[in-house]
């Protein structure tokens, strides 16, 4: 071979291909090990259950609750725990013999036996004589419910979001709305509740929610007395 013979060298093309099949084989095995890494580590990963997460589980264990009848007394577990307060493991909670639901539906207290005297505060939370209103207050239902369900905060005296609330109050469609967006009751209980009470309720509520600093005023639309607060809502 002479000596004067000249090296032969790579084309362009080549070399173009040499470059990108390195970047290749390094982009795998980069993803590669990235995926060997998770597939180690992902069994020990602690995952975090967010507010939605723990708002689903409520309403799951809420639906769970009212769809189940544990002691079969006719009453599921949901009104027993969270209206009458009975409980939902014994058919007769006050052992006189007559099983919760017979005696709500006659107008007794299923909590205190027949012939005894029990506190009269028991009596009215279950058959007193506005059980419409005590089935909302029973419900758990907040003034902050309700503004949360609105979109309303932060609202102070003379505002556009204190006017609306006060306008909403004595709106009963646009309170029943607010009321069955916040989940805490439920159409059928809400469909129980005439206008006035509703109306009336949920005036008490709020002001029961915002005292000791609170004030009362009249609104020019009712009778009823509602809240005037310079205070900010939680």
């Amino acid at each position: 071979m002479p000596e004067n013979q000249e090296k032969k060298s790579l084309t362009k093309t080549q070399k173009t291909g040499f470059v990108l099949l390195l970047i290749f084989a390094v982009l795998t095995i980069g993803l590669g090990g990235l995926q060997l890494r998770n597939t180690i580590y992902s069994p020990f990963v602690l995952k975090l259950s967010g507010p939605d997460s723990s708002l689903q589980l409520l309403n799951d264990e809420q639906t769970r609750l009212q769809s189940i009848d544990t002691d079969h007394d006719g009453l599921n577990d949901w009104e027993e725990l969270n209206y009458y307060e009975t409980s939902p493991y014994l058919p007769d909670t006050d052992s006189d013999g007559i099983n919760d639901k017979t005696e709500i539906d006659n107008g007794d207290n299923p909590l205190c036996a027949k012939g005894e005297a029990c506190e009269s505060s028991t009596a009215e939370s279950v058959v007193g004589e506005e059980p419409i209103t005590s089935a909302i207050a029973a419900t758990g239902v907040t003034p902050t419910d309700v503004i949360n369900s609105s979109g309303l905060s932060g609202f102070t005296e003379g505002g556009e979001e204190f006017s609306a609330l006060l306008a909403a109050l004595e709106d009963p469609p646009k309170l029943r709305e607010l009321l069955l967006k916040s989940g805490s009751i439920t159409v059928e209980q809400l469909s129980k509740v005439d206008d006035a009470t509703l109306v009336k309720t949920a005036k008490e509520l709020l002001q029961n929610q915002m005292q000791p600093n609170n004030e009362v005023v009249n609104t020019p639309s009712s009778n009823t007395s509602t809240l005037n607060t310079t205070s900010t809502l939680p």
